[in-house]
């Protein structure tokens, strides 16, 4: 259930095509630093890499390719230093994106 992640809320677009995530101001590292949207893009672009078809072996994403992900989403931006927002290239029914594309 995307409650216990690290977005306090996720809200998008009637078409499926733009999904806002804001992430919790109680999520914190190790260290005592807040988790923040530029946490996520390193992620995200983290995970892109992995994705690429020249990413070396053993560590390509294993989940590249499940539902259009990472391919069908046309931009990653943070807002700021809690809102993450996902535009995808093609609509996706949203609880299915919101449950299974933002894993």
């Amino acid at each position: 259930m995307w409650k216990s992640s690290v977005a306090s809320k996720i809200t998008y677009n009637n078409a499926g095509t733009v999904y806002h995530v804001f992430i919790g101001k109680k999520w914190k590292w190790s260290n005592g630093q807040p988790v923040t949207a530029q946490d996520l893009l390193f992620s995200w672009n983290a995970m892109k890499a992995a994705s690429a078809a020249n990413a070396p072996s053993p560590w390509p994403y294993v989940g590249a390719g499940t539902g259009d992900i990472p391919d069908g989403i046309a931009s990653v931006v943070a807002n700021n230093s809690h809102e993450v927002t996902f535009t995808l290239k093609q609509p996706a029914n949203q609880q299915w994106f919101i449950y299974n594309g933002l894993i």
